[in-house]
């Protein structure tokens, strides 16, 4: 199997991987959103550092924090699966990278309902 000019990492090559999609996946969405229209109007980028208001933290705490403990912990367990598997090979150390990632897609992705009624 041809590697395509890439240095085969294993498990290392796991992260590397990892880290490199999410910086890309991070700086694509700051350049989508400074440049298009519709998020212009909201100027996310008008003031950079402002005073944080209490009422809005909370808010997004009592929201976003039981969300980010599961994800973390979702995480953490699938990176320790990964690390443990690393011994037996490359393909069975990818496979629960790749499937956080194909979870975390149809998590963020509304439900389609393919029968045309409301009823979900």
């Amino acid at each position: 199997m041809e590697n395509l000019a890439c240095l085969l990492f294993g498990a290392v090559g796991c992260g590397i991987a990892t880290a490199i999609v999410n910086w890309a996946m991070c700086l694509m969405m700051m350049f989508y959103s400074y440049t298009n229209a519709q998020e212009r109007s909201l100027k996310v980028f008008s003031q950079l550092i402002e005073m944080p208001n209490p009422k809005t933290l909370k808010n997004y705490c009592v929201l976003g924090l039981p969300i980010a403990i599961a994800l973390c912990c979702e995480v953490a367990l699938f990176a320790l699966t990964s690390l443990m598997l690393s011994p037996l090979g490359l393909n069975h150390c990818g496979e629960p990278s790749n499937y956080i990632e194909y979870q975390l897609f149809h998590f963020y992705v509304p439900p389609v309902n393919w029968y045309g009624n409301n009823d979900f």
